[in-house]
């Protein structure tokens, strides 16, 4: 997995509209990895940390059932909640 920087995009059980957000980012410039194995979210987010992603895009089923996703800053922890509407323009600014 090569990161370095850009988005990881952590899948869960919604991973046909995450793979469609990844690839909208691809488009528009923004270097996205998505997990696509099963495995724990804290094994996913030890991943983000080793390939050195800038910040960590969860969305899970709760966040899916709320229409909003967490965007995290893995550089010092701060994440926060974005409206699934203002998504792509909030990590395209980023």
């Amino acid at each position: 997995m090569v990161c370095n920087g850009g988005f990881q995009i952590w899948s869960g059980l919604h991973r046909l509209a995450n793979m469609e957000l990844a690839a909208r980012l691809r488009n528009a410039g923004i270097r996205v990895e998505m997990e696509l194995e099963e495995r724990s979210f804290k094994a996913q987010m030890r991943s983000a940390n080793r390939c050195q992603a800038a910040y960590t895009l969860i969305r899970g089923e709760s966040e899916m059932e709320k229409n909003i996703a967490i965007v995290k800053n893995m550089a010092d922890g701060f994440q926060c909640e974005v409206a699934e509407n203002d998504l792509f323009e909030h990590i395209v600014n980023k």
